[in-house]
Protein backbone atom coordinates (compact mmCIF):
# COMPACT_ATOMS: atom_id res chain seq x y z
CA UNK A 1 0.00 0.00 0.00
CA UNK A 2 1.47 3.31 -0.97
CA UNK A 3 -0.06 7.04 -1.35
CA UNK A 4 1.95 9.99 -3.25
CA UNK A 5 1.68 13.45 -4.50
CA UNK A 6 0.03 12.97 -7.82
CA UNK A 7 1.22 16.40 -9.19
CA UNK A 8 3.84 18.99 -7.79
CA UNK A 9 2.07 21.77 -6.59
CA UNK A 10 2.97 22.54 -2.80
CA UNK A 11 1.91 20.50 0.99
CA UNK A 12 -21.30 13.85 13.82
CA UNK A 13 -21.03 10.01 14.38
CA UNK A 14 -20.58 8.61 17.67
CA UNK A 15 -17.38 5.72 16.64
CA UNK A 16 -16.73 3.39 18.91
CA UNK A 17 -13.83 1.45 18.50
CA UNK A 18 -9.55 1.69 19.35
CA UNK A 19 -7.39 4.86 17.67
CA UNK A 20 -3.63 4.80 18.55
CA UNK A 21 -2.54 8.74 19.83
CA UNK A 22 0.72 10.36 19.98
CA UNK A 23 1.84 9.30 16.53
CA UNK A 24 3.45 11.90 14.41
CA UNK A 25 1.94 12.94 11.00
CA UNK A 26 4.14 11.93 8.43
CA UNK A 27 5.09 12.82 5.02
CA UNK A 28 4.48 11.89 1.31
CA UNK A 29 5.76 9.51 -0.19
CA UNK A 30 3.85 7.38 2.48
CA UNK A 31 4.45 3.59 1.63
CA UNK A 32 3.34 0.42 4.17
CA UNK A 33 4.04 -3.13 3.06
CA UNK A 34 2.77 -4.91 6.33
CA UNK A 35 5.96 -6.59 7.22
CA UNK A 36 7.98 -6.20 10.80
CA UNK A 37 4.60 -5.73 12.87
CA UNK A 38 4.12 -9.57 13.76
CA UNK A 39 1.31 -11.85 12.68
CA UNK A 40 -2.14 -12.60 13.86
CA UNK A 41 -4.98 -11.32 15.90
CA UNK A 42 -4.01 -7.55 17.21
CA UNK A 43 -0.99 -7.40 14.75
CA UNK A 44 -1.32 -4.19 12.35
CA UNK A 45 0.53 -0.96 11.60
CA UNK A 46 1.92 1.62 14.26
CA UNK A 47 -0.38 4.38 14.44
CA UNK A 48 -3.65 2.83 12.05
CA UNK A 49 -6.72 3.82 13.35
CA UNK A 50 -9.00 1.03 13.66
CA UNK A 51 -12.80 0.74 14.40
CA UNK A 52 -13.92 -2.79 14.16
CA UNK A 53 -17.73 -3.75 15.07
CA UNK A 54 -16.54 -7.29 15.68
CA UNK A 55 -13.77 -6.48 17.52
CA UNK A 56 -11.00 -8.53 15.99
CA UNK A 57 -10.36 -7.48 12.40
CA UNK A 58 -8.87 -6.20 10.67
CA UNK A 59 -4.80 -8.18 11.15
CA UNK A 60 -2.01 -8.86 9.59
CA UNK A 61 -1.63 -12.81 8.60
CA UNK A 62 0.67 -14.52 6.35
CA UNK A 63 -1.60 -14.88 3.58
CA UNK A 64 0.11 -12.10 1.12
CA UNK A 65 1.11 -10.36 -2.17
CA UNK A 66 4.69 -9.95 -1.47
CA UNK A 67 6.66 -9.91 1.85
CA UNK A 68 5.99 -11.90 4.91
CA UNK A 69 2.02 -10.32 5.39
CA UNK A 70 -1.15 -8.41 4.32
CA UNK A 71 -3.62 -6.87 6.11
CA UNK A 72 -6.52 -9.35 6.48
CA UNK A 73 -10.49 -8.35 7.04
CA UNK A 74 -13.41 -10.51 7.67
CA UNK A 75 -16.62 -10.67 8.88
CA UNK A 76 -19.59 -13.17 8.42
CA UNK A 77 -22.45 -10.46 9.49
CA UNK A 78 -23.22 -7.11 8.06
CA UNK A 79 -20.66 -5.34 10.44
CA UNK A 80 -18.31 -2.48 9.00
CA UNK A 81 -14.67 -2.75 9.67
CA UNK A 82 -12.34 0.90 9.33
CA UNK A 83 -8.69 1.35 9.18
CA UNK A 84 -6.97 4.06 8.24
CA UNK A 85 -3.28 5.12 7.80
CA UNK A 86 -1.38 7.95 10.21
CA UNK A 87 -2.82 11.23 9.55
CA UNK A 88 -0.76 12.34 6.13
CA UNK A 89 0.75 15.94 5.81
CA UNK A 90 -0.23 16.77 2.04
CA UNK A 91 -3.40 17.62 -0.10
CA UNK A 92 -5.57 14.52 0.33
CA UNK A 93 -6.88 15.80 -3.41
CA UNK A 94 -3.50 15.42 -4.83
CA UNK A 95 -2.63 11.31 -3.94
CA UNK A 96 -2.09 8.69 -6.25
CA UNK A 97 -2.73 5.28 -4.18
CA UNK A 98 -1.70 1.88 -5.44
CA UNK A 99 -1.72 -1.45 -3.54
CA UNK A 100 -2.87 -4.99 -4.34
CA UNK A 101 -5.97 -6.90 -2.92
CA UNK A 102 -7.40 -9.87 -3.31
CA UNK A 103 -11.22 -10.68 -2.04
CA UNK A 104 -13.28 -13.25 -2.18
CA UNK A 105 -17.16 -14.07 -1.71
CA UNK A 106 -19.39 -11.21 -1.14
CA UNK A 107 -19.37 -7.73 0.79
CA UNK A 108 -17.64 -4.79 -0.32
CA UNK A 109 -14.30 -2.88 0.18
CA UNK A 110 -14.52 1.24 0.50
CA UNK A 111 -11.28 2.89 -0.08
CA UNK A 112 -11.26 6.73 0.75
CA UNK A 113 -10.07 9.61 2.29
CA UNK A 114 -11.11 10.95 5.79
CA UNK A 115 -10.02 14.14 7.81
CA UNK A 116 -11.36 13.12 11.14
CA UNK A 117 -11.11 9.32 12.06
CA UNK A 118 -13.37 10.23 15.27
CA UNK A 119 -16.55 11.33 12.51
CA UNK A 120 -17.17 8.82 10.55
CA UNK A 121 -19.02 11.20 8.06
CA UNK A 122 -15.84 12.28 6.99
CA UNK A 123 -14.72 9.33 4.79
CA UNK A 124 -15.42 9.84 1.17
CA UNK A 125 -15.46 7.14 -0.97
CA UNK A 126 -13.37 7.24 -3.86
CA UNK A 127 -13.37 2.84 -4.84
CA UNK A 128 -15.38 0.51 -4.13
CA UNK A 129 -14.52 -3.33 -4.70
CA UNK A 130 -17.13 -5.88 -4.54
CA UNK A 131 -15.61 -9.39 -3.71
CA UNK A 132 -15.83 -12.45 -5.89
CA UNK A 133 -11.83 -12.91 -6.88
CA UNK A 134 -9.60 -15.89 -6.51
CA UNK A 135 -6.35 -13.54 -7.44
CA UNK A 136 -4.42 -10.84 -6.40
CA UNK A 137 -5.26 -7.57 -8.31
CA UNK A 138 -3.39 -4.31 -8.67
CA UNK A 139 -5.16 -1.45 -7.90
CA UNK A 140 -4.22 2.31 -8.76
CA UNK A 141 -6.18 5.87 -7.84
CA UNK A 142 -6.01 9.59 -7.75
CA UNK A 143 -8.21 11.81 -5.57
CA UNK A 144 -8.21 14.88 -7.67
CA UNK A 145 -12.02 14.55 -6.35
CA UNK A 146 -11.68 14.10 -2.69
CA UNK A 147 -11.40 16.39 -0.11
CA UNK A 148 -9.31 19.61 -0.70
CA UNK A 149 -7.77 20.30 2.64
CA UNK A 150 -4.28 19.55 4.11
CA UNK A 151 -4.13 16.43 6.21
CA UNK A 152 -6.18 13.63 6.85
CA UNK A 153 -6.17 10.03 6.44
CA UNK A 154 -6.23 7.02 3.46
CA UNK A 155 -8.86 4.87 5.20
CA UNK A 156 -10.20 1.26 4.00
CA UNK A 157 -13.76 0.55 5.23
CA UNK A 158 -15.45 -3.15 4.82
CA UNK A 159 -18.91 -4.10 4.59
CA UNK A 160 -19.95 -7.57 4.70
CA UNK A 161 -23.16 -9.27 4.41
CA UNK A 162 -25.51 -11.12 6.28
CA UNK A 163 -25.73 -14.13 4.17
CA UNK A 164 -22.44 -15.47 3.50
CA UNK A 165 -18.71 -15.13 4.99
CA UNK A 166 -16.06 -12.06 3.18
CA UNK A 167 -12.79 -12.37 3.40
CA UNK A 168 -10.44 -9.27 1.78
CA UNK A 169 -6.39 -8.67 2.15
CA UNK A 170 -4.98 -5.94 1.02
CA UNK A 171 -0.97 -5.66 0.19
CA UNK A 172 2.44 -3.22 -1.06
Amino acid sequence: FSVTSACSGGPSTTVEGSWRTGCASTDLPYSEGFEGFGTGSGHRPSCWGVLDANGNYPYLITTHHNGAASLYFYSNSSDTILVATQRLNGNLDDLHIQFWAYCSNYGKLEVGVMTDTSDLTTFQTLFTLNGNSSTWHEYELYTDSAASVYGGFVAFRYTGTSTSSYSCYIDD
